[in-house]
């Protein structure tokens, strides 16, 4: 048996060599996309604990396994869109108290209070099929979208307590709120502000 096996292997690197085809893949020497890649990792892994700590810290209609795959989304989509993760579950507190089935008054849903026909502007961007409004209840898809969203504002509007106003109001709507010396600092940037303030705490 074992001389069958010497006798593949040999077939095969024969084969190989023959056709031209490299029998071990190149290895990559480039030290600094290897570092990167590392430092990537590093910061996602402490990312996710933190996530974790809080929701672990915090009241919440959340699964074990809805906190487990938000940690890991949360960590990912923050990094990528330069938010911390504190800043994004200070929106997700101020939105719906971490309420994944909260609903406002005027529509706005799941724990970043998206309105569906933003949910689905977003979604629509990233090639993403949202089946129906209640598909925005998912944690998951919610908090991606939403923090995309900002990820969106923030590149439009550059001071955070724009983008929070525009977020809170909608970007049609907060235009309206233009004065003459300037905008505002709005009641619910406060709001954010001061639930980054209890979040940093736990």
């Amino acid at each position: 048996m074992r001389n069958i096996l010497k006798i593949l292997v040999i077939a095969v690197t024969v084969i190989a060599l023959t056709a031209g085809i490299p029998v071990t893949q190149p290895i990559n020497t480039d030290t600094r996309m290897r570092e990167y890649d590392f430092a990537r990792f590093v910061n996602l892994h402490q990312r996710e604990k933190r996530v974790r700590q809080v929701l672990a810290s915090v009241n919440t209609n959340l699964t074990d396994r809805e906190k487990e795959d938000l940690a890991r989304i949360i960590a990912k989509e923050s990094l990528d869109s330069g938010f911390s993760v504190e800043f994004v579950m200070a929106v997700m507190k101020t939105e719906s108290s971490f309420n994944k089935y909260a609903k406002s008054p005027v529509g706005a849903v799941g724990l970043m209070q998206l309105m569906p026909a933003t949910g689905k502007a977003i979604a629509r961007d990233y090639g993403i099929v949202l089946d129906g409004n209640d598909a925005l209840y998912n944690p998951e898809l919610n908090v991606t979208l939403g923090i995309r969203y900002l990820k969106r504002l923030a590149t439009r509007f550059k001071d955070m307590n724009l983008v929070l106003a525009a977020y809170n109001m909608g970007p049609t709507r907060f235009r309206t709120y233009r004065q003459d010396d300037g905008y505002p600092v709005f009641k619910y940037t406060k709001l954010v502000r001061k639930a980054h303030a209890t979040i940093d705490q736990l």
